[in-house]
C-alpha cells in the first residue's frame, strides 16, 4: 500500500458510526476478506428496493426512482452480509451483519417454515450503504437474488483489491439494470456502473455542508476509458 497506511481515515463522519476504519489497514482488510467470497447507520436512512421480476428500483418511503444520472457514493466499511428468509411472497426474517461484526451463521432450513413455496425460505443477502449525492440522501440497499448478491460481491472485491493496491478505493457509480433470460423467463439485474473512483480523503470531504461533492466527479474519463461500452438499459 501506499499513502493510504498513513492516513487517518474514516468513514463515520460521512454516512454514521463504522465498525471498522481506513485507518486500521489490517483490520479492514482481514473484515473484508472475511466476507467478500460470502454469497452501524448514522443520521436518517432510505431503503431501495430491487425487483427483478418487474425490473423496478424504489428508494424511500416515497418509492421514487433513480434519476437519470443519479451519483452513489458507496460507504468502502460498511459492507454486509447475512441471510434473508422469504415466506409467502414477502421477507420474513432478515440477519445481516456489517464489516466488523460477527458473521450471521446460516440459519437452520426449517427456521420460520413450514414452507409452501420452492421459492421461500432462508438465502444469502448482501448490503451496500450509500449517499445520493445530488439528493444528500443515505440509503441502504439489501438484496438476495443471485444477481443482487453477485455485484455486490464484485463491488466489494473491487474496493478490497484498490484499497490493497494503495489505489483510490470508494466509488461512485450510476445505478442501473439489466434484462436477461432464465429458464425461458425475462428478469431484470441490477448493474453498478463506477464512473470515478475517489480517495478516503475525498469521501470525508462531503462531510463539510459547504463542500459540493459533484466536483470530484470532474472528468470521469480517465476511469471510464479502460471500460467496455456499456450494454442497453432499461429506464428505471
Amino acid at each position: 500500500m501506499s499513502d493510504t497506511d498513513t492516513a487517518v481515515v474514516t468513514t463515520g463522519s460521512v454516512f454514521g458510526a463504522d465498525l471498522v476504519n481506513l485507518d486500521d489497514p489490517d483490520r479492514f482488510v482481514a473484515a473484508m476478506e472475511d466476507t467478500v467470497d460470502d454469497g452501524a447507520r448514522g443520521g436518517d436512512v432510505s431503503y431501495m428496493s430491487f425487483s427483478g421480476k418487474m425490473g423496478r428500483i424504489k428508494i424511500g418511503k416515497d418509492g421514487r426512482s433513480v434519476d437519470d444520472g443519479e451519483h452513489f457514493v458507496v460507504a468502502p466499511t460498511m459492507f454486509s452480509t447475512g441471510y434473508i428468509c422469504w415466506k409467502g411472497g414477502k421477507p420474513a426474517a432478515k440477519r445481516m451483519a456489517k464489516l466488523g461484526q460477527p458473521k450471521i451463521q446460516e440459519p437452520d432450513p426449517e427456521e420460520m417454515g413450514p414452507f409452501d413455496n420452492q421459492k421461500d425460505g432462508w438465502s444469502k443477502a448482501r448490503g451496500i450503504v450509500m449517499k445520493s449525492l445530488e439528493h444528500n440522501e443515505q440509503i441502504e440497499f439489501t438484496n438476495n437474488s443471485k444477481s443482487g448478491v453477485s455485484v455486490m460481491a464484485d463491488l466489494q472485491r473491487d474496493v478490497l483489491d484498490r484499497y490493497k493496491a494503495g489505489q483510490a478505493c470508494v466509488p461512485i457509480m450510476h445505478i442501473g439494470m439489466e434484462e436477461f433470460t432464465a429458464q425461458g423467463n425475462t428478469n431484470f439485474k441490477p448493474v453498478f456502473d463506477v464512473v470515478k473512483w475517489i480517495t478516503p480523503e475525498e469521501l470525508n470531504q462531503m462531510a463539510d455542508p459547504d463542500f459540493d461533492p459533484l466536483s470530484l466527479i470532474g472528468d470521469a474519463g480517465d476511469d471510464a476509458e479502460d471500460k467496455a461500452a456499456p450494454k442497453p438499459r432499461r429506464r428505471l
